[in-house]
């Protein structure tokens, strides 16, 4: 696997869950 497609994906991972983990923190 391209490490460079694993990084990007983690770091789109990532993003979501702070996406998710914030809009939990102000509901």
């Amino acid at each position: 696997m391209d490490p460079f497609a694993a990084m990007f994906e983690m770091a789109g991972f990532g993003i979501a869950h702070a996406a998710w983990l914030e809009s939990e923190m102000t509901r």
